[in-house]
């Protein structure tokens, strides 16, 4: 399983933003578009709106009928839970990826971090991992400083969608991954 999450995570390096945030992202799309979770003895605020906006009806409808038959009112968010895993296991398998020399140089020079993981991620590295996340989340800043400067300079109005810069920005600043909470607040203990 570790091979295989290390793998995965490397998938998501080429990618603009934190690749932990891309995977638990593409993880909870997965989640709320299939029948991966069917027995929901309670759900949280954000995954429930969220199922009822964006799963298939029938998936929907399965999670929640579900959860009428079992919730308490305070069960723990199984999207949540497998969110909160998901993201533990991406820390882990880049904290893996940081070891390597060749891997952490490369970080270092294109790879981006949001302060939320890299914060986690700094918990489990050793000091020149740590030296290294201080480099990316430096560099990712200045970057992000410089593009959003550039679009107000360029343009009167952003975009609207959250896309390019802005949703780099967002990401990067971002408690709260939009994902849920996955910190043991509402409705989702630890």
């Amino acid at each position: 399983m570790a091979a295989d999450d290390v793998r995965e995570i490397r998938q998501h390096l080429d990618k603009t933003g934190c690749p932990v945030c891309s995977r638990v992202k593409k993880c909870q799309s997965d989640l709320l578009g299939g029948d991966s979770i069917a027995d929901a003895p309670g759900l949280c605020n954000f995954h429930a709106w969220a199922l009822a906006k964006s799963a298939p009806a029938a998936s929907a409808a399965g999670v929640f009928l579900s959860a009428l038959r079992q919730a308490r009112g305070d069960d723990l968010c199984p999207f949540c839970s497998r969110l909160s895993e998901m993201e533990g296991q991406s820390l882990a398998a880049l904290g893996r990826l940081l070891a390597q020399p060749k891997d952490r140089e490369w970080m270092h020079h294109y790879g981006h971090l949001c302060l939320a993981h890299a914060r986690k991620l700094e918990a489990i590295m050793d000091d020149q991992g740590k030296k290294t996340i201080r480099e990316i989340l430096q560099r990712t800043r200045s970057e992000l400083e410089q593009e959003l400067a550039k679009l107000l300079r360029v343009s009167g109005e952003p975009d609207p969608s959250g896309g390019g810069v802005l949703g780099r920005a967002a990401e990067f600043l971002a408690l709260q991954r939009g994902l849920g909470n996955l910190n043991g607040v509402a409705g989702n203990r630890k």
